[in-house]
């Protein structure tokens, strides 16, 4: 009887060399948080008309930026916060990490006004680039991305930017889910020390910038075929709702102190 080689005999001992692959990892992570953002609409029930809810997102902000007073700032904190309670807490989380994050930041933009004797502007214009940024990704994270292009669209803002806000979201979201697959399979065949990370990386960049040629032409033809002239029509006109009558009747009252409040500056 023949016998087996030696070397089949002889068990595998292989330990693979460590390998620092946090910078993949940290990738994937930030695309998950992206991605997540994107595609989350607060886990809420969008009910009413999403134009009601931008004019009044815009004229919040408007005031806010023209207020003097610092009682009608707070007022406007109250309201942000009222609105709060009813999302998920997750996502209210989600929903004041961006503003903070905004407000630390004009805080170290206005650090050398502190010290030249005006901390209370500091205090201010932080506040009010926290509440502002945190409605934003309120309105941003409640209401569906189809339902901000058609609110969009009834306040006659220009197709072509439409045409340029959806394809581009779209696009990034398609990107960002074949770049995440893309570094999981990196991630998990990777073995050992791997010394050629610069080449893998660069290898997805050059599949991304493929993939984007690609679905550029893909779209382009598809658009063509469909007779698509560059016109975005409202499908269907949407109804009023006891929402809407809420946000604009917060919105009136909102106007009412506004006006209050600055003739006592």
């Amino acid at each position: 009887m023949s016998r087996l080689p030696e070397w089949m005999l002889q068990s595998d001992n292989y330990i693979p060399e460590k390998d620092s692959d946090s910078y993949v990892k940290k990738s994937i992570i930030k695309l998950l948080s992206m991605l997540s953002r994107l595609r989350m609409h607060g886990g809420v029930t969008f009910r009413g008309n999403a134009a009601v809810r931008l004019f009044v997102m815009f004229v919040f902000i408007l005031l806010i930026s023209l207020s003097k007073n610092m009682f009608f700032v707070y007022i406007m904190l109250a309201v942000l916060l009222v609105r709060l309670i009813f999302v998920p807490g997750k996502v209210a989380v989600q929903v004041l990490a961006p503003g903070i994050s905004a407000a630390l930041f004009s805080v170290l933009m206005l650090i050398p006004s502190a010290f030249m004797g005006s901390p209370k502007s500091m205090i201010f214009i932080s506040l009010k680039v926290f509440i502002s940024a945190s409605m934003v990704n309120v309105f941003a994270v409640t209401i569906p991305w189809n339902y901000i292009t058609d609110a969009l669209k009834t306040f006659f803002v220009p197709d072509i930017f439409i045409f340029i806000l959806e394809i581009t979201l779209k696009n990034i979201i398609w990107l960002g889910d074949i770049a995440y697959n893309m570094l999981s399979a990196l991630n998990m065949r990777q073995i050992g020390h791997n010394r050629n990370k610069s080449e893998a990386l660069e290898g997805i960049l050059g599949t991304l910038f493929i993939k984007t040629k690609e679905s550029s032409d893909v779209t382009y033809n598809a658009m063509m075929l469909r007779g698509f002239t560059g016109e975005y029509r409202r499908l269907r006109k949407k109804r009023f709702t006891l929402t809407d009558a809420v946000y604009l009747s917060v919105l009136i009252a909102v106007i009412a102190l506004f006006i209050y409040f600055e003739r006592l500056v």
